[in-house]
């Protein structure tokens, strides 16, 4: 039986991502010094930007069952992200801009065989 090229998977996975999604952000807050001059002052918390690509794409009851301990909430979608486009890993607790709309990630699951990093999918919430 051959062995599966899971790089030609996250390669025909980044290429429908390209072709049936958009440009998004993901948005972290990251520490910064008030003033550099005077660090004793603390740190605030400041949005940064980190570019990706998704697709919004609705939550099926099946989706549901990869996230037992997962809240349901209605109006729950997901979006499929492309790791190549992306410089960071999501986690819970950022946002996702996708179309103008800040979206919170409620929970992430990668698609990784054999280590390939092949897909993101986050489910998100307004």
């Amino acid at each position: 039986m051959p062995k599966n090229n899971y790089n030609d998977d996250a390669k025909t996975a980044r290429e429908l991502i390209e072709e049936f999604g958009t440009d998004c952000s993901i948005i972290r807050n990251e520490g910064v010094l008030i003033d550099d001059t005077k660090p004793w002052y603390g740190e605030e918390d400041l949005p940064v930007s980190y570019p990706c690509q998704g697709v919004l794409l609705s939550v099926s009851d099946r989706d549901y069952k990869l996230y037992p301990n997962l809240t349901t909430v209605s109006a729950d979608k997901k979006i499929l992200v492309d790791p190549i486009s992306l410089s960071i890993n999501p986690m819970v607790g950022y946002k996702i801009n996708h179309d103008g709309i800040d979206w919170a990630i409620v929970a992430v699951k990668d698609l990784k065989p054999a280590n390939v990093n092949v897909l993101w999918t986050l489910f998100v919430r307004t």
